[in-house]
């Protein structure tokens, strides 16, 4: 069975929450745990014990179910403050979901461009490359900045470096229209390809459709 989300992108952070107590660090397991069991209850009960004690795999988790709303009631306000104490502690994942909601608002939650940008610039500038791939995607829409494809596909190229598929995706695109680039299909199907590595579907859509019209 495939493990639900959360549980992928904790165990990749346990490591990162050495400083914090072992107490906490078990709470967190627990919670995993749980979330495997599909005890859900008992899983928020624990991630959220673990985030009260100072582990901020555990305050990412909290945060991220209550962006989500699958297994809790949706709720963008307490995401953000459990997503704060994560992103303040360094973990780059916390702060992009902070920009993320910043960015769209709703359920509560004003849109802030200025905040999700400062949030997304915080972690792009450490290598977390979804978060740059955001900040292309505030240059392409013109979200709190002035619309500047130039910027916007020059950040998405940083976040495909980063091996981000949507970054490769939006390279390919920005390629394919000529947006901020010279239009060069060629170039787009390398990138839509990439993308389709990374595990997009829609871009192995598109490179085989490019294939298919002859573009070497």
């Amino acid at each position: 069975m495939k493990k639900p989300l959360t549980v992928c992108l904790i165990t990749l952070f346990l490591a990162a929450c050495a400083s914090t107590s072992q107490q906490a660090k078990n709470d967190l397991r627990q919670g995993m745990q749980a979330e495997e069991n599909q005890e859900y209850d008992k899983a928020m009960k624990y991630f959220i014990k673990s985030c009260d004690k100072g582990n901020e795999a555990g305050c990412f988790s909290a945060g991220y179910h209550f962006r989500e709303g699958k297994i809790i009631k949706k709720n963008f306000a307490k995401a953000l403050d459990y997503f704060s104490p994560a992103c303040d502690k360094g973990m780059l994942a916390a702060c992009n979901e902070m920009g993320l909601i910043y960015t769209h608002g709703g359920d509560g939650v004003e849109k802030n461009y200025k905040k999700a940008l400062q949030l997304y610039q915080k972690a792009c500038n450490q290598n977390e490359y979804d978060a740059c791939n955001n900040i292309g995607s505030m240059y392409r829409f013109g979200y709190g900045v002035r619309q500047d494809d130039v910027q916007a596909t020059a950040f998405y190229e940083k976040s495909c470096q980063g091996k981000s598929y949507q970054g490769c995706f939006n390279v390919a695109y920005a390629y394919e229209h000529g947006l901020g680039v010279k239009k060069n299909l060629s170039t787009a199907k390398e990138y839509y390809g990439k993308s389709c590595d990374l595990g997009k579907q829609k871009a192995c859509d598109l490179y085989k459709q490019l294939k298919q019209k002859g573009i070497k």
